[in-house]
């Protein structure tokens, strides 16, 4: 379709081209792809969005890409619905970051209604354990792995909600039941924060959260009393 349209383009009528070509039938095919796309199984090649989208922005122009991208994160958003980080493709969502024009991508349904509950439900159930990192789980990391695609201003309020306060809820065992060594303990506090994105640690709200557990992990090497970690945000 794209060579014949690249090849008749100066022949046909603008309403032709305009209305019954690219109206009727190219875009709707651009969004019956991602249908497609996003069936795959894991693993299945697949080539980047910007390499199918990319030779048809000059045709369809912003305005018709806007809509096609809209009605595209609306069929993301149907294949991503009751999944969590675990079950959901990274990549099938995060190649659409670097297509999708910077108002539809930050205001649309994609971050809004479908990658924030994906990382809201998968922060709700893992346990964190006090004396592992991540519990034995690959769930945070693949939830800071995800954090790329949402501004802070979403995914702050996400962690206060959903993990801040089981977090300092393993710090307090740690300090007081494991009781490890200021270098183990230390090395444990690093290896969350070392999951943080840039763009979380530059948050002061973020920063907070983290030092108020550091500050219970320094007090307990003093031999200081800890007391245990409202449940309210810091």
């Amino acid at each position: 379709m794209l060579r014949f349209l690249e090849t008749w383009k100066d022949t046909l009528p603008p309403s032709a081209l305009a209305f019954i070509i690219l109206e009727k039938v190219v875009m709707p095919e651009l969004v019956a792809d991602v249908v497609d796309r996003a069936s795959q199984r894991l693993g299945e090649p697949v080539d980047p969005a910007s390499v199918w989208v990319s030779p048809w922005i000059p045709h369809l122009g912003v305005d018709r890409l806007h809509g096609v991208y809209l009605d595209i994160a609306g069929e993301l958003g149907r294949w991503m619905k009751g999944r969590d980080v675990t079950r959901c493709a990274y990549g099938k969502v995060s190649q659409w970051k670097g297509v999708f024009d910077p108002e539809t991508w930050d205001e649309f349904v994609t971050v809004q209604r479908h990658v924030v509950p994906v990382v809201s439900r998968s922060l709700r159930d893992p346990t964190i354990s006090p004396t592992r990192t991540w519990g034995g789980s690959n769930t945070f990391p693949l939830v800071m792995r995800w954090a790329l695609l949402v501004p802070a201003r979403y995914m702050v309020p996400v962690l206060e909600s959903e993990f801040f306060a089981k977090w300092r809820y393993a710090v307090y065992p740690f300090v007081t039941e494991v009781r490890p060594i200021p270098g183990k303990a230390a090395v444990w506090y690093q290896s969350w924060k070392d999951l943080f994105t840039p763009e979380l640690l530059a948050d002061e709200r973020v920063l907070l959260q983290l030092e108020t557990g550091l500050g219970m992990i320094n007090r307990a090497a003093q031999g200081q009393q800890i007391s245990w970690p409202e449940h309210s945000d810091v």
